[in-house]
Parts: C-alpha cells; sequence; structure tokens
C-alpha cells in the first residue's frame, strides 16, 4: 500500500471514529429528551397523590346498636270460666265512663244519699313517674287475646276496608294526638284532682283501643308514663284502699280496668302486680246484692222517715258506679288475673243484674227508690254488662236490647247532638256521651255490627261524631254546647252552677269517649264470635306465645 492510499485509510478511519461518537451522543441525547419528560409528570403525580392522602381523615365506624329479639314461650293461666247457656265468652269489656254520679234519670225521684269517707291525698302534685325501661322487660304477645284480636294488624286493616273506614281511622288518630299534646308531665291527665285517676284511665285505654303499646313509635313514651302514673296510684292508695285522685269511686275501677287492658297486651310483670291488686278490692269491695255503691260503702241502708219510698235495709246498689267495677272486673279476667274469688264475683253481678231488671226489660239507675222508672242510660249499661259477665243471649238481654229500640218510638237511635234537648228524657240530655258510648258498644255487641238495627245507629253515630270533631282533633259534649242556655247542675257540663267539670277536663272525658266510641268496630269481638271460638282459644285470656324485647 503506497503512504496516499495509507492516508486515505487512516482519515476514513477518522471519519468514521468521528460518526461513531457523533451517533453515540445524540442517542444518549434523544435518551435524555424522551424519557425526562415522563419521569418529571411521574414524579409529579407520586407527590400530588401523596399530599392529598394527607388530607383523607378515615372516620372509624360508629358502634351500633342492637335490638335483641328472642321469642320464647310465655306461661299464661289458662281461664278456666265456664259459664252456663250461653257458652263461655272471655270477651268485651267495654265502656268509658266518668268519674261523677249520673243523676236519677226520672229528676223527680231524689237519690237517696249515703255518708261516705272521703277518699283524698293532701299531697301535693305527685312527682314525675320513673320510666325505667332497663329495670322492666316487655313481654310483647304475639298474638293478642281472643276479644282483642281485631286491634291491630290484618284483621283491622280488612275491617276498615270492607266497611270504609278510613275516614273514621283519620279522625281517630287526630284525637290520639290531641290526647298525647294534653298528658300532664308526671303521665295523667286532667287539671282537676278528682278527675284524674278516671281521665287518665280512659285516655289511656283510647291509646290502647287502637292497638298502641309502650313499643309504639308515636305513643309508645305516652303509654308508658300513663301506665308509670296509674301504678304510682295504686302504690299510693291510702288505708281505705282506694286511690285517692278519684270521687264518687268512678276513677278507682276505671284504674283497675286500665291495668288491666295494659297488662293482657304487654305482660308486663309491674303492671301484672298492680293489676292484681286492684283486681283484689273490686272483689272484696263488692256488696251482697252483686252491686257496689260509693266508696265500696256496704252497710244496709237507713229508713228515711221523709221519703216512704225509699228502701231500707239493703246495700245501696248504684248501676252506673257497678258498670264500671264490672268492666274492670272482666278486663282482670281477660288478662288472667288469679285473684281468689274473681269468678265467683262475676257471677254475683250477673245475678245482681237480673235481679234489678224491670220485667219489660228496663233498668234504673239505684235499688233504694222504689218509684224510680228505667232510663235509656242505665238499660244500656246493664245491656253491655250482661252481654260482657256472660249471658249476651239470654232472656233478659234480649228483653233490655228491645226496650232500647223501642223507647219513645225509636227515639234513641236518633244522635241528637245539636238537638240535645229534643230528647225526652233527662238522663240522655245531661250525659249523651256516657250514654253513646254504652249504647253503642251494647248494639254492636247484640248484633255483631249487622243488620238494620245497627246500620240506622251506625250511620247516625259515625257521622254525628266525625262532623263535631273541633278541627285540632278533640271534642267536647253537646250537652256543654248545644243544651238550654242558663241549664245547670249535674251532667257533662264545664259551664253553670254545679258543673262538675273544667273546660280542659270536659274536654278530655268527652275526647276519650269518642275516640272509644268510635273504635267499637276493633276494640272487642262480638260475644257470640268468642263463644264459637274452638275451646282451646275460647279459654286463653292471652296468648301463650311473646316477644321478650330487652
Amino acid at each position: 500500500m503506497n503512504a496516499r492510499e495509507k492516508v486515505e485509510s487512516v482519515e476514513r478511519e477518522m471519519v468514521s471514529s468521528i460518526e461513531i461518537e457523533s451517533a453515540r451522543r445524540i442517542c444518549l441525547r434523544d435518551i435524555k429528551e424522551h424519557l425526562s419528560g415522563p419521569f418529571l409528570s411521574f414524579v409529579l403525580h407520586i407527590f400530588v397523590l401523596v399530599f392529598f392522602g394527607s388530607l383523607i381523615v378515615i372516620k372509624p365506624p360508629e358502634e351500633r346498636k342492637e335490638l335483641l329479639i328472642d321469642v320464647v314461650n310465655m306461661p299464661v293461666r289458662e281461664m278456666k270460666r265456664e259459664l252456663p247457656e250461653p257458652p263461655p265468652q272471655p270477651d268485651p269489656e267495654e265502656t268509658v265512663e266518668r268519674d261523677t254520679e249520673i243523676a236519677s234519670e226520672a229528676p223527680e225521684n231524689p237519690v237517696v244519699a249515703v255518708d261516705t269517707p272521703e277518699v283524698m291525698n293532701p299531697e301535693p302534685q305527685p312527682p314525675a313517674p320513673r320510666i325505667n325501661l332497663t329495670d322492666s322487660v316487655f313481654k310483647m304477645p304475639v298474638g293478642l287475646p281472643l276479644p282483642m284480636q281485631n286491634r291491630k294488624g290484618p284483621a283491622k286493616d280488612k275491617i276498615v276496608r270492607d266497611k270504609g273506614l278510613q275516614g273514621t281511622e283519620k279522625s281517630v288518630v287526630r284525637a290520639l294526638n290531641w290526647l298525647r299534646d294534653h298528658q300532664n308531665p308526671d303521665g295523667s291527665w286532667g287539671d282537676q284532682r278528682h278527675s284524674k285517676a278516671f281521665l287518665t284511665s280512659v285516655a289511656l285505654m283510647t291509646f290502647l283501643a287502637h292497638g298502641e303499646t309502650p313499643v309504639s313509635q308515636d305513643y309508645g313514651m305516652c303509654i308508658l308514663k300513663a301506665a308509670e302514673r296509674l301504678m304510682a296510684m295504686v302504690e299510693g292508695r291510702g288505708s281505705s284502699g282506694l286511690v285517692a285522685e278519684d270521687r264518687n269511686t268512678y276513677g278507682h275501677p276505671a284504674v283497675a280496668y286500665a291495668l288491666g287492658e295494659t297488662f293482657a297486651l304487654t305482660r308486663m310483670p309491674r303492671v301484672g302486680s298492680a293489676m292484681e291488686a286492684m283486681v283484689r278490692t273490686l272483689v272484696c269491695g263488692q256488696n251482697s246484692l252483686g252491686g257496689y255503691n260509693y266508696g265500696h260503702n256496704n252497710k244496709p241502708s237507713s229508713p228515711d222517715p221523709a221519703d216512704r219510698k225509699a228502701v231500707s235495709g239493703v246495700p245501696r246498689f248504684d248501676l252506673s258506679v257497678s258498670g264500671w267495677h264490672y268492666q274492670a272486673l272482666k278486663a282482670g279476667f281477660i288478662a288472667g288475673s288469679e285473684t281468689a274469688g274473681l269468678e265467683k264475683s262475676m257471677d254475683a253481678a250477673l245475678s245482681g243484674l237480673k235481679r234489678e231488671m224491670f220485667s219489660g226489660g228496663g233498668f234504673k239507675y239505684c235499688n233504694l227508690n222504689k218509684s224510680e222508672s228505667p232510663s235509656p242510660t242505665m238499660t244500656a249499661v246493664g245491656l253491655l254488662c250482661m252481654q260482657m259477665l256472660g249471658s249476651p243471649d239470654g232472656a233478659e238481654a234480649k228483653k233490655a236490647l228491645r226496650w232500647m229500640e223501642e223507647f219513645k218510638g225509636g227515639e234513641l237511635l236518633e244522635c241528637r247532638w245539636r238537638d240535645i234537648d229534643k230528647y225526652s228524657n233527662g238522663g240522655t240530655k245531661s250525659w249523651p256521651l256516657y250514654q253513646w258510648y254504652y249504647q253503642t258498644q251494647a248494639l254492636f255487641q247484640a248484633t255483631g255490627g249487622e243488620g238494620s238495627l245497627w246500620t240506622r245507629w251506625d250511620k247516625e253515630f259515625r257521622r254525628t261524631f266525625l262532623r263535631e270533631q273541633a278541627e285540632d282533633g278533640h271534642w267536647t259534649s253537646p250537652a256543654d254546647s248545644y243544651a238550654r242556655k242558663g241549664s245547670s247542675g249535674h251532667g257533662e257540663r264545664s259551664s253553670g252552677e254545679g258543673a262538675p267539670f273544667s273546660k280542659l277536663d270536659l274536654d278530655i272525658y268527652s275526647t276519650s269517649l269518642c275516640g272509644l266510641t268510635l273504635q267499637v268496630y276493633f276494640r272487642y269481638l262480638p260475644t257470640f264470635k268468642i263463644a264459637s271460638a274452638p275451646p282451646k282459644e275460647k279459654r286463653r285470656g292471652a296468648s301463650t306465645e311473646g316477644l321478650l324485647i330487652e
């Protein structure tokens, strides 16, 4: 190879070496240019994620409270009462009354006065009730006692649907809301001390008739407070054994009645104990005629020289007072009371009613006045109580029903709310809500809610009650609103001389009675349906199964 060729070879090698180095530099530069962007982006995303992640606070899960419900078998005493003809019937106990005496339906016949001790508690307003949910275990029956099985659930829904009672249900709910909003802080109702036992009892039963219990969402606390207040009344009784916040011994059996219904629906042990204590006083307070008197004063009446028509030498049998006692006895029976002598007391009551009834079918207010005539109000009381006590289809009950249907050409089947003075009987004018409550119950029990007789009265009273309800849900008695101006004396009145009610107490009384009357379709099964139930079901005071709610 000559020198020139060597030079060219060396140059070519140098150029190749330069090109290779240049190419290497280009590749590194390109790599840096292509990777720096994604790398910086990756680093930036990591930073952003770490920054925002530090702002997130993970809240620990809240502790969840659980309601444990166990189904348990609850022993309930089987009802042993087996009535003669017609068959047994642990059924209705109906009626709401007031805590003052109902005057004789024949004003011209004076009521024989009986000296009775005034049962009053001098202590001031009682403290608020102790609502101790941890103290008691609510044993809510899975199934209601047979007579009460239509108070809630599918059975009630079907009745509402079949009979078109949707408007009636709305009216009852408005009444319950008004009663709830007017309950005293201590669980009672009313502003007059002597009325609180009665008013608290009938107001509570208005909720119970609607199927409400202490676990109801809207009214549970209201019911608990009322039950606690009634139990406090039982615990606070004096040496007489009668509750103190009462007058004329209407409130005492009303408390027993309300506690009996509460226990039947809840199986709360403390309520059961209070109920048993009250039922014992009813059994012991009955007189030899099977009836009851003010203050359970059962001494034979003394001769009255000024009244040759007065009966002497026998206890006073006050049918109005007795009616409340009979309802309470039956409530205790349905609830399964184990008080000794309860069934004998119920038998004595039925015998007394049959003996006191006029041959034509009517009843009068008091046995001590020979000349007193039968009255519509007391006949409704007598008929309903015979139905409750085991004789719904007996000859006496049929006579009483016919007497009511035919009285003054059917006058009693007209609900004359705004024409109260057009009734021919003084008792109906003075105590219309009292009479309509008893009458509605008695007609429903007698007819089973069917037939022309029931249809006529049902249409009358239901249409009238719904029309007369105030916008806020309460009622007041027509005797106070529409009776002749200037009227005074005994009756459902808050004004005029001798009026036994304050305005608030009259509204509570009226709203409770109207609310209960409008629930006649559900409150108790008709007696003949109970009598035709399977033997096992007829003899039970409550379901044998219950929910244990802790």
